[in-house]
């Protein structure tokens, strides 16, 4: 045993550990988050030697489960945070990281099993002092230490460490595990109101509305409100609070100062998300924003404090990548933003407007998926009467929190300025009332949108149309409907394929 130790030592004094391995798995993960579900998957915090690359591959695999891009910035953002930039090696180090790296998989990997190979020479190296420790003591049992090596041989093999006590270790900080809450855990707690009962703090709310029907306005009204401490409409008093602003429709020079001005808020409490920044100096490059880039969003409140954030509009900031019709790629991100909300305590207004198609119910009218009506905690509905335009009203059309509150009446006067009138008599259905007369139903009208939507890509499964019409709140029959309205055809596939929709052929309508 004692030979063991020797020879082992005698590697340990060419220092266990691949410094330029090391440096280039965490440069490639920099280069491309994929890597770590593919070259480096088997690499755990612990292979690494230096106790900074440790710390760094821990934040890049935190990110990683977390679902979260990340990149040298967002990693010097973390470590500042954490006050640890500096005993990692600053900036200097993390840029160091990506120098000469090639991003080829084999390469990476043959990177990866060198840090791999060292990791497990030094648990060896352990092993060893520990059996030395054992063999010195008085009465040691030969047998019992035979037993121990091959039980801690065999855990080495199966990825357990030994932490110099021979006891297993969970080996990937990916490891999924339950996260089970008990409700006899929970404190019932109130509702934490910003502006009862329209909108709450730490939850998501909609505002929709017909363009030009002043969603803007309302929203800088409460903005305005919020920045000098008085409650929306009512007036009363609160203490003064931040507002975080995004919008790429509003000039700032032209529409949102004037606007704010003139609705009397602290233009110094009033923050404009613009989009993005990369580097400094010359080399900085800007981007977009979008609402799935949670730890941009994150950085932006963290350095506002923001008790109202405000989203004008939705579409805008939802990206390329996502169809807002499409409940599955628009849950994710209203997922992200509850979890902020509530992370933050802050209120996330989503300005969204209607789409062209009526239906019956006023939640169902915004343009996409319902899903996005589903996500929220109240939704407030912005319109005017049929008979007067210059009668408006915002009604609240859902509220999960209880009781819903009175209309409220506005005007925005011909010199451009919006004002408070009073509760209003204008109901949802009265608002949204002229959108349903006519010979078709308003639910027939938007089935036949949704599927010339749908199928504009070209044919897709008839379950799979029916399933996502019923994610939009269209019934089987109103779908039949408007599928013989449009001369939607029904294909059968080979043998082993369903039936498929597709539209028509030009003139065969």
């Amino acid at each position: 045993m004692t030979a063991l130790a020797a020879a082992i030592n005698v590697l340990s004094s060419n220092a266990l550990y691949s410094p330029g391995g090391e440096r280039a798995c965490l440069g490639a993960a920099l280069l491309d988050n994929s890597l770590l579900r593919g070259p480096l998957a088997e690499l755990a915090v612990d292979d690494f030697f230096l106790a900074a690359n440790r710390e760094l591959f821990g934040l890049m695999l935190q990110s990683s489960e977390e679902g979260l891009p990340f990149d040298i910035i967002a990693l010097v953002g973390t470590l500042q945070q954490r006050n640890r930039l500096d005993a990692i090696g600053g900036v200097a180090y993390l840029d160091s990281l990506t120098d000469g790296i090639v991003l080829h998989a084999g390469l990476i990997k043959r990177h990866a099993d060198t840090v791999i190979h060292f990791s497990r020479l030094r648990r060896l190296e352990k092993l060893a002092d520990h059996l030395v420790c054992q063999t010195g003591q008085p009465g040691a049992d030969p047998e019992r230490l035979l037993e121990e090596l091959v039980e801690t041989a065999n855990a080495l093999r199966a990825g357990h460490d030994l932490e110099g006590n021979l006891l297993p270790f969970e080996p990937r900080l990916l490891s999924r595990r339950p996260e089970i809450l008990t409700l006899s855990q929970v404190e019932a707690k109130e509702v934490n109101w910003l502006w009862d009962p329209y909108l709450a703090n730490g939850m998501l709310a909609m505002l929709s509305g017909d363009p030009g029907a002043g969603k803007t306005y309302i929203a800088l009204a409460i903005a305005a409100a919020v920045t000098t401490g008085r409650v929306p409409y009512a007036g009363g008093l609160c203490a003064p609070g931040d507002v975080l602003y995004l919008s790429v429709e509003n000039s700032p020079e032209h529409v949102l100062r004037p606007r704010f001005d003139s609705l009397g808020g602290d233009a110094s409490r009033f923050h404009i998300l613009q989009g993005s920044v990369t580097g400094n100096g010359k080399n900085a490059e800007r981007g977009c924003v979008r609402l799935s880039d949670i730890r941009l969003l994150r950085d932006a409140l963290r350095q506002t404090r923001a008790r109202l954030v405000i989203v004008d509009p939705i579409q805008s900031y939802l990206g390329a990548e996502v169809d807002a019709h499409r409940s599955n790629e628009t849950r994710p991100v209203m997922d992200g933003l509850s979890r902020l909300a509530e992370e933050f305590g802050c209120c996330i207004l989503l300005v969204r407007h209607l789409s062209k198609a009526p239906t019956g119910k006023a939640i169902h009218r915004g343009l996409g998926s319902i899903d996005l009506t589903g996500a929220v905690r109240t939704e407030l509905l912005a319109g005017c009467s049929p008979d007067d335009p210059a009668q408006r009203a915002l009604v609240q059309v859902k509220s999960n929190l209880g009781q819903f509150g009175p209309s409220l009446g506005y005007v925005i006067e011909a010199d451009g300025r919006f004002r408070w009138t009073g509760e209003s008599p204008l109901t949802a259905s009265v608002i949204l009332g002229p959108e349903l007369n006519g010979e078709e139903t308003g639910a027939r009208v938007e089935a036949k949108e949704f599927l010339l939507r749908l199928l504009a890509q070209g044919p897709r499964p008839a379950t799979d149309v029916v399933a996502e019409a019923e994610q939009e709140g269209i019934s089987e029959r109103t779908l039949k409907r408007a599928k013989k309205d449009l001369g939607v055809r029904s294909n059968k596939g080979e043998m082993t394929s369903g039936w498929e929709w597709s539209l028509p052929e030009e003139g065969q309508v």
